[in-house]
């Protein structure tokens, strides 16, 4: 309305001027003092525009520190620096990676990413353009006779098998103690063509959910916990995946209280059910799954902590393996999972 309001005055001031001056000023004078007063309104409209534009509030960039030739080698306890104006330290999970959350007054503008570790050779930045999501790769390279990097999934299966009590934690789920296999799961497809099932006898007499995603179609199971301290440990393996890179996850997902007015599923972060910002949402811990581990036929054990203690809005937890999902490069694929363990401290 602001805007007509003002376009209304310039034609008024210019018919003014045409009526009153026509027979003294020149035509090409007279464009001149139309051009004189249609600048300032031309500015101020595109100033205002500008400025109530909707933007986007952050953007959330995803590291994998890997060793140099084998991106499925990752290196966990690396030093990721981003050098924004206040430059971010933060260290690589026993996945390998780590993330980042860009303000949205930041995207689209070069920064300065490393990544270091003891035992790896220093290497040069690299620079990095955050959009509104990403994925970057660091390869570092081991020094000569430093030891190897660890499969730290593989580590996690054996730290599981010989820790005296997990249970001390306390355990809140145990997948293999329900009457029937996953009853009390939520499934997550958005395409007619994904399949979700349960499979009897998947793994040494248990059942375990098989996910398949076709194309860019995204699929999962959620199962919610009373709890937002703790860990959790399953039994995974991947039949299949077309992406080149990767497009197999397993989340923990802090989500709010719903009452009067709110209800449904709605993760911290944000106010709506579903809302697409949901998948690269830095509130979110991930557990990437080694592309080495991509139709290998083999099962593998994981485990992945976490803690939203300190997001006021964060009420309880969901467990939410995903196909594409959060993925630059979804595709096809087969996810199997079972032995689903839950331990809380809040217990």
């Amino acid at each position: 309305m602001a805007y007509g309001l003002a376009a209304l005055v310039v034609v008024l001031v210019t018919y003014v001027l045409v009526i009153l001056f026509r027979s003294e000023i020149h035509g090409g004078f007279l464009w001149l003092i139309l051009l004189v007063i249609l600048a300032p309104l031309l500015a101020f409209v595109f100033l205002d525009w500008n400025q109530r534009r909707p933007t986007t509030s952050s953007s959330v960039l995803y590291i994998v520190v890997h060793e140099e030739g084998d991106q499925t080698s990752v290196i966990a306890d690396a030093d990721v620096t981003l050098a924004l104006p206040e430059p971010v330290i933060k260290r690589t999970a026993a996945n390998g990676a780590a993330n980042f959350t860009i303000p949205g007054e930041l995207m689209g503008r070069e920064f300065s990413l490393n990544a270091r570790k003891d035992g790896y050779d220093v290497r040069r930045p690299v620079r990095v353009f955050p959009h509104t999501r990403g994925d970057e790769f660091i390869p570092l390279m081991r020094k000569q006779g430093a030891k190897a990097s660890v499969d730290h999934s593989e580590m996690a299966s054996n730290r599981a098998q010989t820790s005296p009590s997990p249970d001390a934690l306390g355990l809140v789920y145990d997948s293999e103690q329900e009457g029937h296999p996953f009853e009390s799961w939520v499934r997550f497809s958005n395409r007619r063509e994904n399949k979700i099932e349960v499979i009897e006898n998947a793994k040494h007499g248990l059942a375990a959910y098989r996910i398949t995603a076709v194309a860019k179609g995204k699929a999962g199971v959620n199962k919610s916990f009373p709890t937002r301290y703790g860990r959790i440990e399953f039994d995974y393996r991947v039949e299949a995946s077309d992406s080149s890179g990767t497009n197999i996850f397993v989340y923990l997902i802090p989500m709010q209280e719903t009452g009067f007015r709110r209800s449904g599923l709605i993760e911290v972060g944000t106010d709506v059910e579903e809302d697409p910002r949901n998948a690269f949402s830095p509130y979110r811990v991930r557990f990437l799954v080694p592309r080495k581990h991509y139709g290998d036929g083999l099962w593998h054990h994981g485990t992945q902590e976490f803690d939203f203690r300190e997001i006021p809005e964060a009420f309880y937890s969901i467990f939410g393996p995903r196909i594409n999902e959060g993925s630059t490069d979804p595709a096809s694929g087969t996810l199997l999972l079972t032995n689903i363990k839950l331990f809380s401290h809040e217990v």
